[in-house]
C-alpha cells in the first residue's frame, strides 16, 4: 500500500482527538525507540494503529516525532535510556542550540569582510541563516514539543525565541545594502535581544509549533509548483511561526551601524563604523546570564513549598525565595530596559553604573 496523505492526517487527527490514544501511542514509539519489549497489550495496539491508517503513515508520524532525535546528546541520552524526558532539561538544551546557531553565523559573517562581492555573500549567509538551519530548528522544536507534551503548552521555547529570530531575519532577507558587518552586527543583536525578552512576549499565548499544533506537518501537501524554489512548506512554516508567536512587544527592530564621527580626513568629515562599537552587546548578554540564575533559583520555589508534611518551614521558604527571585527579576529587567533604551544604532551608550557599574567600552 503506497504512502496516502489523507491518511495520514486522519492518523494524527485521531489520536488529537483522543488524548490517551496520542499518550499511548507515544509510550510505544519511546519504548521501542530504547530498544525495550512491548507487552502483548501494547503490540496489539499498534498493530492496530498500522492496520487502520497503513504502516508508511505510521512511520512518517514516528519519524516525525523523533525529528529532533540524533542532533541533541540530552534528549538522546533520555531516549535510549528510557527516561522521563525532563522539559526543564530540553528547554536550556534547545536555548544553547539557538545561541550557538547564531554565534556561528555571526563568525561566518565577520569572516566575509574583505572577501569579494561580500554583500552577496552576505545574502546567501542569511538565506541560509533562514531557510535552512531556522527551519531545521522550527522542526526540531516541533518534534521536541510532541515528544515531552509540556503541560504549560508554550514547549521547550515558552518565550518564542526562535520566532522572534525569524521575525527579525525576514525583516533583513531582502534589504540592498545587505554587508556582513551589518549582518554580523544584528545578529550579535538579536541574540541580546532575544535573551532579554520583555513580558509582553513570554507571556503570549503561542500557537504554532506546539505539541497541540496538529497542522505543523501539512504544508508539504500544499506544494504549489508556481512557487519556485522556496516551496510553500517553508513559507508557510516561517510566516507561521511569526505570526502567530511574536507579540508587537517583542520583535526586534534591525539597526544600522554606528558610526564614528571623530574621523576626518583632509577634506573634511567622513563618517565610518566605530570597529570599537561594532556588535558589542555585552551588556545585555551578561543581563540574559543573570535573568537565567534567577530563574534557575526560582525555580527551586515549588519543591521547597510541597515539602510542608516533612519540613514544615519549607513553604516559608520557598515564599521567601519566590520573593527575593521576583524583586531581583523586576531590578534586572529594569536593568535591560534602560540598556535597551541607551543604545546608539543597537549599541549601548557609554555610561557608567548600571548593574555592571562598568562602561560599555574603554576609551
Amino acid at each position: 500500500m503506497g504512502f496516502s496523505p489523507k491518511s495520514y492526517l486522519s492518523l494524527r487527527k485521531a489520536l488529537e482527538e483522543g488524548f490517551e490514544s496520542k499518550e499511548a501511542l507515544h509510550k510505544i514509539l519511546k519504548k521501542e525507540r530504547a530498544g525495550e519489549k512491548l507487552t502483548d497489550i501494547e503490540q496489539g495496539q499498534l498493530n492496530m494503529v498500522n492496520d487502520m491508517f497503513g504502516y508508511k503513515e505510521v512511520q512518517l508520524y514516528e519519524n516525525r516525532l523523533f525529528y529532533a532525535a540524533g542532533k541533541y546528546p540530552e534528549l538522546d541520552d533520555m531516549l535510549s535510556a528510557g527516561k522521563y524526558l525532563d522539559d526543564d532539561v530540553l528547554t536550556s538544551m534547545f536555548n544553547r542550540k539557538i545561541d550557538s546557531v547564531i554565534d556561528d553565523f555571526a563568525a561566518r559573517a565577520d569572516a566575509l569582510k574583505g572577501r569579494k562581492n561580500p554583500n552577496d555573500q552576505a545574502m546567501v549567509l542569511v538565506d541560509e541563516l533562514l531557510e535552512d538551519d531556522v527551519i531545521e530548528l522550527l522542526k526540531d522544536r516541533k518534534s521536541l514539543n510532541d515528544i515531552i507534551r509540556p503541560l504549560d503548552h508554550n514547549g521547550v521555547d515558552p518565550q518564542g525565541k526562535l520566532d522572534v529570530l525569524t521575525d527579525a531575519l525576514e525583516q533583513i532577507q531582502y534589504r540592498g545594502d545587505l554587508s556582513p558587518e551589518y549582518l554580523a552586527h544584528n545578529l550579535r543583536g538579536m541574540k541580546a535581544h532575544v535573551n532579554t525578552l520583555p513580558q509582553a512576549q513570554k507571556t503570549h499565548r503561542k500557537k504554532s509549533g506546539l505539541s497541540e499544533d496538529i497542522e505543523f506537518w501539512d504544508e508539504e501537501y500544499q506544494y504549489d509548483y508556481g512557487m519556485g524554489s522556496r516551496d510553500k512548506g517553508t513559507i508557510d512554516i516561517l510566516s507561521d511561526a511569526t505570526y502567530d508567536n511574536v507579540a508587537k512587544e517583542g520583535k526586534y527592530t534591525p539597526v544600522d551601524l554606528p558610526v564614528d564621527t571623530t574621523y576626518t580626513t583632509s577634506e573634511g568629515f567622513m563618517p565610518v563604523a566605530n570597529p570599537r562599537q561594532q556588535g558589542d552587546f555585552s551588556e545585555l548578554d551578561a543581563a540574559a546570564q543573570r535573568i537565567r540564575e534567577i530563574e534557575a533559583e526560582a525555580a527551586t520555589a515549588p519543591d521547597m513549598m510541597r515539602q510542608v508534611y516533612s519540613d514544615p518551614e519549607s513553604y516559608a521558604k520557598g515564599e521567601t525565595v519566590l520573593e527575593k527571585t521576583g524583586a531581583e527579576m523586576d531590578a534586572i529587567m529594569a536593568e535591560v530596559e534602560r540598556l535597551k533604551k541607551k543604545k546608539i544604532g543597537g549599541i549601548i551608550k557609554k555610561a557608567g553604573g548600571g548593574f555592571m557599574g562598568r562602561p560599555l567600552y574603554d576609551d
